[in-house]
């Protein structure tokens, strides 16, 4: 059997670590603007928010994360609290793995052969996302996912 090697010990540090950060989220019950968001999905189902594109809220239409909250109220009988939070901490975790690898590769391309780049990288997105609120809000969920896509998008575009 293979030995997992060390070198990528401390990506996983910062990836736990990150999680430790925001794993009180978990937590959290629903706050501020998560109501709308839960009285406006009431008449949808999985299928009538990818059919009904102007009733489901027009210019706001985001039909991927709003399935999932709808997914959860169908699987789960009612919009956790615990679980949609855990869409964004996961999400953000992910995408920390996801810029942890996007700069090894670039760090590699430029010559740097050390993970001091990628954990440096990953670290400063995962302490500072770009908006602490869209992993620590529950209505923010957009933001965590659509980044997943985007930054899945960057490694399938440059690698």
């Amino acid at each position: 059997m293979r030995k997992a090697s060390p070198r990528f010990s401390p990506l996983c540090l910062v990836v736990f670590g990150v999680f430790a950060l925001y794993a009180p989220s978990l937590r959290l019950m629903l706050l501020h603007d998560d109501a709308l968001i839960v009285d406006g999905m009431r008449h949808y189902s999985i299928v009538t928010i990818f059919t009904d594109v102007f009733t489901s809220g027009g210019a706001n239409y985001r039909p991927v994360g709003t399935g999932l909250w709808i997914l959860i109220r169908d699987l789960f009988g009612w919009f956790l609290a615990p679980l949609l939070h855990a869409i964004n901490v996961w999400s953000h975790v992910l995408n920390v793995s996801l810029v942890m690898a996007l700069a090894a590769r670039l760090g590699r391309r430029l010559g740097l052969r050390t993970l001091a780049f990628p954990v440096l990288c990953g670290l400063m997105f995962g302490v500072y996302p770009l908006s602490y609120q869209a992993v620590l809000w529950a209505s923010a969920f957009y933001h965590p996912v659509l980044t997943t896509f985007g930054l899945f998008s960057v490694h399938g575009y440059l690698f």
